[in-house]
C-alpha cells in the first residue's frame, strides 16, 4: 500500500474488515508477475502448484514470451542491450527491459493471444 500499489478499502465496521484492490500501479505488474508464475511451471522443473493461468476466451493455459515489439520476434536474452539513460549499453543481459520489447501471451496450441506493452 505504501508503494500505491493496493487500496485498502473498508467493508464492516465491527470488527473491522479490509478489502485490498489493485491500483492502476498494481495492475501494470501483472505481465511482470504472469512472467514469474510461468518461469515458476516451467523454469524450474516441477508442476507442484495448484494453479494456473488460463487465457479467459479459449480456456487454454497461456505462455509468455518477451516478443520484440517491431519485428514480433520473440526476444533470447543474448540477443538483448540495454540502452541506460546516459547512452551506454549493456550487452547480453538476462533481464531484457528496453521499451521496444512487450509481452505477448501465447495459448498452449501457439496462437498469439494478445500483447501487452512493457511501458505500460
Amino acid at each position: 500500500m505504501q508503494q500505491g500499489l493496493l487500496d485498502r478499502i473498508l467493508y464492516q465496521d465491527r470488527p473491522p474488515r479490509h478489502d485490498y484492490h489493485l491500483t492502476t500501479k498494481g495492475r501494470a505488474l501483472c505481465p511482470v508477475l504472469l512472467v514469474l508464475f510461468d518461469w515458476g511451471e516451467r523454469g524450474l522443473g516441477t508442476e507442484t502448484t495448484d494453479a494456473s493461468v488460463l487465457h479467459k476466451s479459449c480456456g487454454e493455459r497461456l505462455r509468455l514470451l518477451v516478443v520484440c515489439e517491431n519485428c514480433k520476434e520473440v526476444a533470447d536474452p543474448h540477443e538483448v542491450e540495454v540502452i541506460m539513460r546516459d547512452g551506454s549499453r549493456k550487452t547480453n543481459t538476462k533481464s531484457p527491459t528496453s521499451s521496444s520489447i512487450s509481452l505477448t501471451a501465447l495459448t498452449k496450441g501457439g496462437s498469439r493471444r494478445k500483447t501487452v506493452d512493457s511501458d505500460n
